[in-house]
């Protein structure tokens, strides 16, 4: 069964809502080309590859695709040179190194952000959340608490399997919500995984239907 759409890419002149549930990549040698990866539940995953360019974009179908349009609609779009991840309250930028990848209904954000190396960032918006100082679990250390115009934000320490862990919660008003990122990585990977989690929190937007 298809899922409802909670996220789609608009960027390169061109809106890109996929069909759920997905996994997107960005390609790193050419700058706005998306791998799309199309996941039913009854059948062997489709995928295409979609690549932007002055007059549209190409795309290219990958094995047990058929049709472009079963992995993905596409319509013009902003003429930006980026790719900006839009949900129906908010809009942000797509951190490079991250798959964007679709939640099921339910889940506590609208997507998730998955790197190579074990990196996650989502965002949620629940009716409250509780003051910075108070998102420490029972089992996390805290390192560090920041308070600022911009964002307040907590940095947390846990070990899981042996390993240890970072956590971090940056939460942003915007207009009349409090929207919380939350980044967890291994701690090795932790200062590029909070750079991203932060690049990402300064792009939010409110979303506005054109």
């Amino acid at each position: 069964m298809t899922q409802h759409v909670y996220a789609r890419l608009a960027g390169f002149g061109l809106i890109v809502v996929p069909r759920a549930p997905f996994e997107i990549r960005q390609a790193a040698e050419s700058a706005g080309q998306l791998r799309v990866e199309y996941r039913p539940g009854n059948g062997k995953p489709m995928v295409v590859q979609l690549i932007p360019g002055e007059d549209g974009y190409q795309s290219k179908l990958c094995e047990n695709t058929q049709s472009l349009f079963d992995v993905v609609d596409v319509k013009a779009g902003p003429a930006i040179n980026q790719w900006r991840i839009e949900t129906t309250v908010f809009t942000c930028c797509w951190p490079g190194g991250f798959a964007l990848c679709s939640n099921r209904p339910g889940d506590p954000g609208p997507f998730d952000l998955i790197g190579q190396r074990g990196e996650m960032i989502w965002i949620q918006q629940p009716r409250r959340i509780p003051d910075v100082a108070d998102l420490c679990a029972e089992n996390q250390a805290v390192i560090n608490i920041e308070r600022g115009d911009a964002w307040d934000a907590i940095d947390l320490q846990y070990d899981h399997d042996e390993q240890s862990w970072r956590q971090r919660h940056i939460v942003v008003s915007l207009q009349d919500r409090r929207i919380a990122v939350t980044m967890q990585s291994p701690a090795e990977f932790a200062d590029e995984a909070t750079a991203a989690a932060n690049k990402l929190a300064a792009s939010l937007t409110a979303y506005e239907e054109v």
